[in-house]
């Protein structure tokens, strides 16, 4: 029922309202990570992304959700410009293999994409004894 009405008070952009419930169910209801995801996204709704990358930190990389998580996190932090989470993401992705899950790759993408990463040297610069 939370989730409803904070969708009804988000499509009516009453976005305090929105986040009011959803921060309720988050702290009634932690197991349900869901009303994190949601939160984020009204917090990056209400021009807030590091408050949304930090309830995004809620959601654990090993739950289903995770993969929207990341792509959550990969779009705030390019729209931000927010170099440190990229590399923090970028560091995530690595450590953890993530890049074994279906589909993982994608996300990868679009940081790689975004134009944000360190450059790398260039193979066909490279010298041949």
């Amino acid at each position: 029922a939370r989730k409803q009405l904070a969708a009804l008070h988000y499509g009516q952009n009453q976005l305090a309202q929105a986040s009011d419930l959803l921060q309720q169910g988050l702290i009634l209801y932690p197991q349900e990570v869901d009303f994190a995801l949601l939160l984020a996204r009204v917090q990056q709704a209400s021009e807030q992304p590091s408050l949304a990358l930090v309830t995004l930190t809620h959601i654990p990389d090993t739950h289903p959700l995770a993969r929207q998580k990341w792509m959550a996190q990969s779009d705030i932090a390019q729209k931000s410009g927010s170099f440190r989470w990229q590399n923090k993401l970028i560091g995530s992705y690595y450590n953890k293999n993530l890049y074994r899950l279906n589909g993982g790759w994608d996300w990868l993408m679009r940081l790689i994409r975004s134009n944000n990463l360190p450059s790398t040297p260039s193979l066909s610069h490279s010298t041949r004894p």
